[in-house]
């Protein structure tokens, strides 16, 4: 039987104070030769006799481990006993929250009377648990933690456990997110979270950061000095970005959770004044005139994982959005990408609801939501699962789409009876329309568009469109002929690099070849930016290449692949603006007619399926595979308002760049979240010059 300690009323004051969150589940192991063990492989328990008893057929029963007097940390003795409960019915329990780390079983807990080898990241969280219920800080002695409390060797159990995760940590007491020692100056954070709760509770408010009131924050601040206050700040960037804030596990139990204290060396701390504090020194403080105006300059405080994990609480996602957002998010188990967010997840209509199921593979999984996500997070899907070329299914695909690029009258159209849509390619999650470019041909009867050089400045996030008129017709990298010599890439039936224009054409900026397209493209036919992610926002480097064949309908005549360093120009010098068609750029909606197998090979064609990693030869290679078997009457361009407005974002920043000294111009560029010379003058204060006429 559970027992339950009786709280001072300070302890209990801390208790309600509380909000929830936390990490998630570990759930792989190991094979050992006395298990037939999933083919994962994390932390987990080895133990000489069976753990646990097989669950019975109620799907709401959970496993908790019941702390026992007399363990002590120090001697690595911590003592449990296991027990079976219902969810429902359990009064109190705390779900424990931790980082994985090294994956060695290298620690020991005593499990009924049973020695049990856990990970160190696991035996710390533990011990520290137990510290915090040994000194009365916690009224429960039930916990549940993942490796101990779910069979990792029993994939239906782990299917069943998976799938109620979210309600087990809803109906925790608490979550306790164990964060580890303290370290780089993290007590400061605590320190400050305190001090922050202290007035802020203080307040007739709801918030903790009150604006209406304001002035315990500028009173605080400003007791601090610039000194401190940067130490702060630093130390909260620091703590902010600890491994834990970066797993994808602890979104949907943040979103869910009831209660959350973070735990971080003897600290125990509720989240919310963590979560006030670092609102407020990354983004509000310089919004207080009493502080700004008493200091020169503010320290320097990002937007962290921590603050992007909190700002997740109480909220439900779209299936897309569960890959847009959290597709850099860690876990060993790239089907937990999907998994670890299920209890968060809106589903489309018309769509079942997904359970766990670790029997199935990640490609399987990608084909069931293929339809009911949108096109543009094609690729974060793709990250999130790790299936690429390393997929035999995925590289079947593509071999198959391989040097197919025939003649147009030997094309179709995808037949009535084939149940294909026109689906939005892009700007659907972004909210921003794709900037197309038109083809056409130079002097020389070769390739080109509205392309640009693009300016990587250091310290800013952004780039910079620089127009190559007039800078030296020079490539800022090697050429693309040695680039590609040097690597070894031959098309066949190619005899050589560029010996047939039945395979691929160059593109051209001036006298630079700056990359190459399918041999069927000709002039007047339109360049679609392919959406890859937010690396690629700015250099688009592959396009598709659609030819209007009536009205708004299209056909796909194939593929393009620019230099890195080139894009297309965001704005236009069209003067008529109901002439959008001639335009050389211009926004579009582009929806695409593709089959489930057609998007995987037009995405994955040169992922790795490792990390977010590309193959420089296979999306050169791009030039040469077709992208679908019926492209005629497969794409849809709705042309919308010319970008032209945009055009001082993309101003020459040649002039300004040998104007100022190297120093200046850093400090000008750095920090813009918007590329351009438009918004550099404007950083300044400078008067914008009028770019009315480009050139």
């Amino acid at each position: 039987m559970s027992g339950t300690r009786k709280l001072s009323d300070g302890q209990r004051d801390c208790l309600s104070k509380r909000s929830r969150y936390d990490q998630g589940p570990d759930l792989t192991v190991h094979r050992t030769p006395d298990h037939a063990a999933p083919e994962q492989g994390l932390s987990y328990s080895r133990v000489k006799k069976p753990l646990w008893t097989p669950l019975t057929e109620n799907p709401r029963q959970i496993r908790l481990l019941q702390m026992l007097d007399g363990g002590t940390h120090d001697q690595g003795r911590l003592r449990y006993r296991l027990t079976v409960q219902s969810i429902d019915e359990v009064a109190d329990y705390y779900a424990i929250s931790y980082t994985w780390g090294r994956h060695e079983l290298s620690e020991k807990v005593i499990v009924d009377e049973s020695s049990c080898m856990v990970t160190l990241n696991c035996y710390q969280a533990l011990a520290q648990v137990y510290r915090h219920w040994n000194r009365e800080r916690l009224r429960s002695d039930l916990v549940w933690i993942d490796c101990l409390c779910i069979n990792q060797y029993d994939t239906s159990e782990k299917n069943a456990q998976v799938s109620i995760i979210g309600d087990i940590f809803s109906n925790a007491t608490e979550v306790l997110a164990c964060l580890g020692s303290h370290r780089n100056n993290s007590e400061l954070v605590f320190r400050g979270a305190r001090e922050i709760a202290d007035f802020g509770f203080a307040c007739d408010h709801d918030d903790f950061l009150c604006h209406d009131c304001g002035l315990p924050w500028t009173k605080w601040v400003l007791s601090l000095g610039f000194d401190s206050l940067q130490k702060l700040c630093i130390a909260c960037q620091s703590f902010g970005e600890r491994d834990y804030w970066g797993r994808v596990w602890i979104v949907q139990e943040v979103s869910k959770a009831s209660s959350l204290s973070i735990m971080c060396g003897d600290d125990m701390l509720p989240w919310k004044p963590l979560s006030e504090l670092k609102t407020f020194l990354a983004m509000d403080m310089e919004e207080m005139p009493s502080i700004t105006s008493e200091f020169d300059t503010l320290p320097s405080c990002e937007t962290t994982p921590m603050y992007n994990v909190f700002a997740a609480k109480d909220i439900v996602i779209s299936l897309t959005e569960a890959f847009d957002r959290y597709s850099a998010s860690v876990c060993f188990d790239p089907r937990d990408h999907l998994y670890g967010l299920l209890s968060i997840i809106e589903w489309p209509e018309g769509m079942e609801q997904i359970l766990p199921d670790y029997n199935t593979t990640p490609y399987s999984l990608a084909l069931r939501l293929e339809a009911y996500i949108a096109v543009e997070c094609f690729p974060d899907m793709l990250v999130s699962f790790q299936v690429g070329l390393n997929n035999p299914s995925v590289r079947h695909l593509v071999d198959q789409k391989r040097s197919r690029l025939g003649a147009m009258e030997q094309r179709t159209r995808a037949p009535e009876s084939q149940e294909v849509n026109f689906r939005p390619a892009c700007g659907v999650q972004t909210g921003h329309l794709p900037v197309c470019g038109r083809l056409r041909t130079n002097s020389l009867g070769e390739l080109t568009a509205s392309f640009v050089r693009i300016l990587d400045i250091e310290g800013s996030p952004g780039v910079i469109f620089v127009d190559p008129s007039s800078e030296p017709t020079q490539s800022p990298q090697i050429p693309l002929t040695q680039q590609l010599e040097e690597s070894e890439w031959r098309l066949e039936p190619a005899s050589s690099l560029f010996g047939s224009d039945q395979v691929y054409r160059k593109l051209m900026l001036q006298t630079d070849l700056i990359g190459l397209i399918c041999s069927e493209a000709r002039a007047d036919d339109i360049l679609f930016p392919l959406p890859f992610g937010v690396s690629e926002v700015y250099e688009n480097r592959v396009f598709i290449v659609l030819r209007p064949n009536y009205s708004d309908v299209y056909d796909i005549i194939g593929q393009a692949v620019l230099l890195r360093g080139y894009s297309l120009n965001r704005w236009n010098d069209t003067k008529d603006k109901n002439n959008l068609l001639q335009a050389s750029t211009f926004e579009a909606q582009v929806d695409l007619k593709l089959s489930t197998e057609d998007y995987f090979v037009l995405f994955a064609q040169d992922y790795t399926g490792r990390g977010d990693e590309y193959d420089e030869q296979h999306r050169w290679k791009r030039v040469c595979t077709s992208i679908t078997d019926t492209p005629v009457e497969a794409a849809r361009v709705t042309i919308q308002v010319s970008p032209s407005i945009h055009g001082k974002d993309w101003k020459n920043m040649t002039e300004l760049h040998h104007q100022l000294s190297p120093e200046m111009f850093k400090s000008m560029t750095r920090g813009l979240h918007t590329p351009g010379y438009w918004l550099a003058c404007q950083s300044l204060g400078s008067e914008v010059p009028d770019t009315s006429e480009k050139g």
